[in-house]
């Protein structure tokens, strides 16, 4: 396990450890030896350890390293991925799924280690809602544009208008699960909540009937789709960005929406399902769009989902059945791969979310290697994200109000049709 790897401390620290190991060069020495490591593990502890080039490595070599290393953990660990997750990750992952059911896992993990291979506010959220846990994110690259589109003080000033302006309803903010753990908490604090895409509809709906004003954000699509979908009037409905002067926002207004979204589901367009419908309209395509995308795609397509239900629909279906779908790229690929009993056709495969493919084999070899030094007492985790306690407590208050309503209303993850 350890042949490989260079411990570099300062070699008259170290001068009288030199038979029991190989000397390099000054100041680097090669342990060769498990019973070494254990031996000085105290002298050693919060020592560097510089680990073989994982970017380097031959593919192989990673799925063999991984594998054992994995082997080598046992139950310690648990890897989470997403759907979106790069497709050589996703053999090694013990849950893979959509928010929901990255979310739940995450609380009903009985492992020490949580090593998360998705785009960042995923690992946010598990260091919420388990910070007794060691969390674990893998490559620290990894990181949804809209978590940090919105400035936590650009928020804070237009929910304090909005609150100041409205007379008839009460403002609640509503943040949707990629929103950074400030914005998580600022919810919480206003004793608001958060929600995913298999959620949306219903906790929009529940809070509407309770008369209060949703500010909304980050994800403006979410927003507008669940206000077709509840046939809301535009009339009650305010955008807003960064640069809205604060004296213009109107008071009771049932939503407020934030309008910035996701980068890859904006993208397409009511034209691109039409051109899949027309090329393939003799073989009675249906076509699937994620509720990320744009009012106008999700009415022109025969159902909207998140991408679990997405996966369900296209699991359930016939044998030699057709199906566009309007999502990143890599997922459509593996559900075609999945399921080859079907036509799976991906409505624009020049769009992939970049943020979620980031981490690779590599990270992922790299971040259980850390765990195996960090247990036996050198080197440090790559890379433990904590969420400090002023935001922790709040996010988690937002959180578990979205578990309280998806009770109360027994909100069931559906595909949605328009």
């Amino acid at each position: 396990m350890l042949d490989a790897c260079i411990c570099v401390i300062n070699i008259h620290e170290a001068s009288n450890l030199h038979t029991s190991c190989n000397k390099r060069k000054r100041g680097q020495i090669n342990f060769s030896q498990h019973s070494f490591m254990r031996k000085h593990k105290k002298l050693l502890k919060g020592v560097c350890i510089m680990q073989k080039d994982f970017a380097t490595m031959p593919r192989k070599e990673l799925i063999n390293f991984i594998q054992k290393r994995k082997e080598e953990l046992g139950d310690k660990v648990t890897i989470l991925a997403h759907n979106f997750t790069a497709d050589d990750l996703i053999p090694f992952a013990d849950v893979v799924g959509d928010s929901s059911k990255l979310t739940n896992a995450t609380m009903e993990s009985k492992t020490k280690y949580l090593l998360f291979t998705a785009a960042r506010f995923f690992t946010e959220a598990a260091c919420i809602l388990v910070p007794e846990k060691t969390i674990i994110q893998a490559n620290m690259q990894a990181n949804c544009p809209l978590t940090y589109t919105i400035d936590e003080n650009a928020t804070r000033a237009a929910f304090a208008e909005i609150k100041k302006k409205c007379k008839s309803r009460e403002p609640l903010p509503m943040g949707y699960f990629t929103a950074s753990y400030q914005l998580k908490s600022f919810c919480g604090e206003n004793d608001g909540t958060v929600c995913t895409a298999s959620n949306s509809i219903k906790l929009i709906e529940y809070y509407l009937e309770r008369n209060k004003a949703i500010f909304f954000t980050p994800m403006n699509n979410i927003a507008f789709n669940a206000i077709k979908a509840l046939k809301i009037p535009d009339s009650d409905v305010f955008i807003l960005d960064e640069n809205t002067p604060l004296d213009s926002i109107p008071g009771d207004k049932k939503m407020y929406v934030w309008n910035v979204g996701c980068y890859v589901h904006s993208a397409f367009t009511k034209e691109d399902i039409d051109r899949v419908k027309e090329q393939y309209k003799d073989k009675g395509i249906k076509t699937i769009s994620h509720l990320e995308c744009l009012p106008e795609v999700i009415e022109e397509c025969d159902y909207s989902s998140f991408t679990d239900g997405m996966h369900d629909l296209i699991k359930d279906s016939p044998a030699g059945s057709y199906w566009g779908i309007a999502t990143t790229n890599n997922y459509i690929v593996r559900m075609a791969n999945t399921y080859e009993d079907k036509n799976i056709i991906a409505i624009r495969p020049d769009l992939v979310c970049k943020d979620m493919v980031v981490t690779d084999l590599h990270h992922v070899a790299e971040s259980l290697q850390s765990i195996i030094d960090y247990e036996n007492g050198v080197g440090e985790l790559k890379y433990q994200l904590k969420v400090p306690t002023k935001y922790r407590i709040n996010a988690k208050k937002a959180i578990e109000t979205m578990f309280e309503v998806n009770s109360i209303m027994n909100v069931v993850d559906e595909v949605v049709n328009f």
